[in-house]
């Protein structure tokens, strides 16, 4: 490398070289393993400086329980979803309701009020004695919450200089109505776990200045305030006959049987009811149907119509219960 001498010093410099040099080439330093750990430890630690500034955490506000039947109101708070703390399943403190259930078995387990996802224990304090279709329809107001936890984190992170200014949340308020002993209760122990349960979800924002709590709007979210949920569902069973024992699946059985050789056509939606595999709104379009058009079932089969509330399989279902 040929270097310059300066005209007034006569001293030997190539501080230009080396600035021309590093201006033309980045730096190799940047590339190496232990730049980009670090690089990476500096992303991580924004990202983590950003979660700890939230102010708004999912938490429990207020609610009631008893350890025999377990909740009976909950009203909680549901922040931004990177802060959820992930709750428990079901544990041996659920409420003691359900070992005196007896012949429920299967048919009622403890299930979570506050959503496991977002924090929730099985314990007893968290738990009432729910039905498997209780805790399945429960899912219509927890996906919501979900998805309303992860739009409050995209806001919070990257939204526009507006949307920033905004913490974002939802309030989740729980009641547990009592047991009705003198609904349409199938077996003696539904008595005694609660009828039904109603939820409700308000999205609301909190101005990081002013602390202001307004609205939460636009969402993109539709909130069907509230998710009334049943727990006893309504079997068949003949009026004023209170079974001590029914196993559900041989009671189908034993009905299922009793319709064999018989026309589709002619039955009713509740006998439609007991072939496997059809369902209450099944059971509903197939008699709407066979009601209009007075036709076999083989002959149905072979049309295998659409659109019309039920499909092929159903067809194949009735066949397979030797109906005609």
């Amino acid at each position: 490398m040929v270097t310059r001498t300066h005209k007034s010093s006569g001293i030997v410099s190539d501080e230009r070289s080396k600035r021309v040099h590093s201006s033309e080439q980045p730096s190799p330093v940047m590339t190496t393993p232990h730049a980009i750990v670090q690089m990476q430890r500096v992303i991580g630690n924004r990202a983590v400086t950003q979660m700890l500034q939230r102010k708004v955490q999912t938490r429990t506000i207020n609610h009631t329980a008893t350890s025999r039947d377990g909740v009976t109101s909950l009203k909680a708070v549901i922040g931004a979803d990177d802060l959820w703390g992930r709750g428990s399943k079901a544990q041996a403190g659920q409420p003691s309701r359900i070992k005196t259930v007896g012949t429920l078995k299967g048919r009622y387990v403890g299930g979570h009020m506050l959503n496991q996802e977002v924090g929730g224990n099985g314990t007893w304090d968290n738990m009432i004695v729910q039905s498997h279709t209780s805790n399945t329809n429960m899912n219509l107001h927890d996906n919501v919450l979900k998805r309303l936890g992860s739009t409050a984190r995209r806001l919070e992170d990257m939204g526009n200089t507006s949307e920033k200014k905004y913490e974002y949340y939802a309030i989740e308020d729980i009641t547990v109505h009592p047991a009705n002993p003198n609904g349409n209760e199938n077996f003696p122990g539904e008595r005694f776990v609660p009828e039904s349960l109603s939820v409700t979800i308000t999205p609301e924002k909190r101005h990081k200045g002013t602390k202001k709590v307004t609205a939460w709007t636009g969402h993109g979210e539709t909130i069907n305030n509230p998710y009334d949920v049943d727990n006893v569902p309504p079997y068949p069973r003949k009026p004023g006959v209170t079974p001590l024992k029914v196993n559900l699946k041989s009671f189908r059985m034993r009905n299922m049987k009793k319709l064999r050789g018989k026309s589709a056509r002619i039955l009713t939606k509740k006998q439609l009811g007991f072939v496997t595999g059809i369902g209450p709104k099944k059971a509903v379009a197939l008699r709407r149907y066979f009601k209009a058009n007075p036709v076999t079932l083989a002959n149905l089969i072979l049309a295998a119509p659409r659109g019309q509330g039920f499909t092929l399989t159903d067809l194949n279902n009735l066949a397979y219960a030797q109906l005609k």
